[in-house]
């Protein structure tokens, strides 16, 4: 397995480094490759494919954001689970649901796609849902974390399927994964998605102006996209 991130900064990119390392003694063993995504922000899927292009000998290509903080040793936990030859996707948080059970028999709005039952062992669980210590299936992981099978990666090639810079990727890579016969895994890792690293700041903002488009519309078109494309997974429950 490989930790691999699209950074914003030098500073960020050395502290994502140092926190991965911080609680796990295996970690010595373990390769990192991070996307210099500046001073051109080349968007986080797009990074991503270069990422796995350039990683793609590696059995398993764990994406993350570079403001996430394990508090316990982790790399055992998630390889552990890439022993079920169908596990696709490992995440730290996860929801066993994805959709409401109307979603298609009204018409659209975004809260629509929301999350259902939501569990990890964040530092903020409480937040976003349950605290989950386990481990369990889910039907999506959040993309702070994402370890990925590379030859589910190779099945639907890459990341270059998604239309999108960054919002959804992540539901849309777990239902991707859900269509064709792949499971989703969710391990309970004490950990902290620090958050707004990227999304919140005004560069950001000026990103968007420049590209022609608003943070508004950064964040709605892709929930847009995943409610067409998916409408043969969704809605989605996992027991």
């Amino acid at each position: 397995m490989i930790a691999v991130t699209a950074s914003i900064s030098k500073e960020a990119m050395g502290r994502w480094g140092d926190r991965l390392a911080k609680h796990d003694p295996t970690f010595s063993r373990f390769p990192l490759h991070a996307f210099p995504n500046f001073p051109e922000n080349v968007g986080l899927v797009p990074a991503y494919q270069r990422l796995y292009e350039a990683e793609h000998e590696q059995p398993i290509i764990a994406f993350t954001h570079d403001d996430w903080e394990p508090h316990e040793p982790w790399v055992d936990h998630i390889e552990a689970e890439f022993a079920d030859p169908k596990v696709a996707i490992v995440g730290m948080g996860g929801a066993k649901g994805i959709g409401v059970d109307d979603i298609y028999k009204r018409p659209y709005q975004i809260q629509q796609l929301q999350r259902i039952g939501y569990r990890s062992n964040q530092t903020d669980f409480e937040i976003h849902g349950a605290r989950e210590a386990g481990t369990c299936d889910v039907a999506v992981v959040d993309g702070f974390f994402m370890a990925v099978r590379t030859p589910f990666l190779d099945q639907i090639k890459g990341w270059s399927w998604f239309p999108h810079r960054f919002h959804m990727y992540d539901v849309a890579l777990c239902l991707m994964a859900h269509r064709h016969g792949w499971k989703v895994r969710m391990v309970g890792v004490n950990c902290t998605h620090h958050g707004g690293g990227t999304s919140t700041t005004a560069d950001y903002v000026q990103d968007c102006k420049d590209r022609g488009t608003s943070v508004e519309a950064e964040h709605t078109e892709p929930h847009v996209w995943c409610y067409n494309e998916f409408r043969d997974v969704l809605p989605l429950r996992i027991k």
